[in-house]
């Protein structure tokens, strides 16, 4: 984050990272109740608030991609990216509803939402903020930053705790909870999207090594119902047993005029939580999100599948491992792409999605993406054929330095086993294998 908002001569044009985006994105998200600092972590003359959490988990905004969507799941964000447009200026209720084509009912949750944090209060037709809505977001930035500078640039292990009360009302010294990394996470994945929005910057995320089948499951099952490919209609398909990434590594043995680089299409990210369900054999299948109504941050990520390497000398062809890629989407490349495929459910809402259906579809995107990572995979160390050189060698660096802090971890545990009284009985107890 910081590299990217240095300033215009010195920040990158690329950068990759070693990680699904669209999957940290949704791993980190949480309720605002769950994260434990609010109140008690003091920053720059106050502490960040139930309403500061809120506000940052509707983020990221990007009006000429449509993000936040109006789907039905989180649509507070799209009242929340309202007064971020509009410089926290009261919002008329009829005239939002036409805006965006949703009803009373449609944001009446949503409503109660904000005003339980104390973002909006609800004056008859009109939604007045309580909070401005754009120094929030920019307080929270500000607090991630300094924290983050604290840990991880000055090496001040006190960034990690703070005072707060017990159950008792006594003020205590804790750690920074998992729920509070999360959140921290999530601004700084937030922050970075809008950054590279803002600076242009091509963000890219590449895995090795993945068990999902939103491709094959997901995608394909949602696009066979909708008829978006006419040949799979009458297929008969039934539970699929193998990964994305089996299934395409099968289509060079089957197809000997495939050649590297190649990639599958790319899908919305938002088929993660998307699928085609049937509750009863008896019963017709429908399209559902997690627990029917969740769905993920749509026409924010792009996810496809890529190989680099192929060898046909010998009759078996060597090849590498297909990867995951994960790139952001861009209003300049890919605005032609969008809303081509939509999906409007009663429990689900309007969901419009990312969707280049086959090779015919003209997606600059994506080849830019592909150049530059086949540029970047020279194929250098045969443990990882056909992976990026530069992500292998930053996977070295963290490994040895994960080496020497496991080293300290271990040795702090010295004086423990040298003393076992200050090990309690159920300590003990619990430390031994049972057979």
């Amino acid at each position: 984050y910081n590299v990217v908002t240095s300033s215009t001569l010195e920040s990158p044009k690329l950068l990759m990272m070693d990680l699904s985006l669209s999957s940290l994105m949704a791993s980190v998200a949480a309720e605002p109740n769950q994260v434990h600092l609010t109140g008690h972590y003091p920053y720059d003359r106050r502490t960040i608030d139930k309403a500061d959490i809120a506000i940052a988990y509707a983020h990221p905004f990007n009006a000429n991609l449509g993000i936040p969507g109006v789907k039905k799941f989180k649509i507070y964000s799209l009242i929340v990216a309202e007064f971020h447009l509009n410089g926290s200026q009261p919002i008329d209720i009829p005239r939002f509803l036409t805006k965006y084509g949703l009803s009373e009912k449609d944001i009446s949750g949503a409503i109660n939402y904000i005003e339980r944090h104390g973002i909006v209060k609800r004056e008859g037709k009109v939604l007045k903020a309580l909070v401005d809505i754009n120094a929030s977001w920019e307080y929270v930035k500000s607090f991630f930053q300094n924290l983050c500078q604290r840990l991880f640039i000055e090496k001040d292990q006190s960034a990690l705790i703070y005072n707060s009360p017990d159950e008792n009302g006594v003020m205590r010294r804790r750690w920074l909870s998992p729920t509070d990394i999360k959140f921290l996470i999530s601004v700084g994945i937030r922050a970075l999207t809008e950054e590279c929005w803002k600076r242009r910057v091509l963000l890219t995320g590449v895995v090795k090594d993945s068990n999902s089948k939103y491709l094959s499951r997901n995608y394909l099952g949602v696009a066979k119902h909708l008829n978006i490919y006419p040949e799979l209609s009458t297929l008969q398909i039934h539970q699929l047993p193998w990964t994305d990434r089996i299934f395409l590594e099968t289509l060079p043995l089957c197809d000997e005029n495939l050649d590297v680089p190649w990639s599958s299409i790319e899908i919305d990210s938002a088929f993660m939580t998307l699928f085609l369900y049937q509750k009863e054999q008896s019963n017709p299948p429908y399209i559902s999100g997690v627990k029917g109504t969740i769905v993920s941050n749509e026409k924010l990520f792009a996810r496809s599948l890529a190989q680099f390497f192929l060898s046909r000398k010998k009759s078996t062809p060597l090849m590498g491992h297909v990867v995951f890629l994960d790139r952001l989407l861009y209003p300049e490349w890919d605005s032609k792409n969008l809303d081509h495929l939509v999906i409007e459910t009663n429990e689900l809402g309007k969901v419009s999605l990312f969707c280049c259906k086959d090779s015919s579809v003209p997606n600059i995107g994506q080849d830019i993406v592909m150049y530059f990572l086949s540029i970047l995979t020279r194929n250098h160390f045969p443990e990882v054929i056909g992976y990026p050189d530069p992500l292998h060698k930053a996977d070295w660096g963290a490994k040895s330095i994960g080496k020497k802090v496991k080293g300290l971890i271990n040795s702090s545990e010295i004086s423990f086993r040298a003393n076992p009284l200050s090990k309690t009985f159920r300590t003990i107890r619990d430390s031994v294998r049972r057979l």
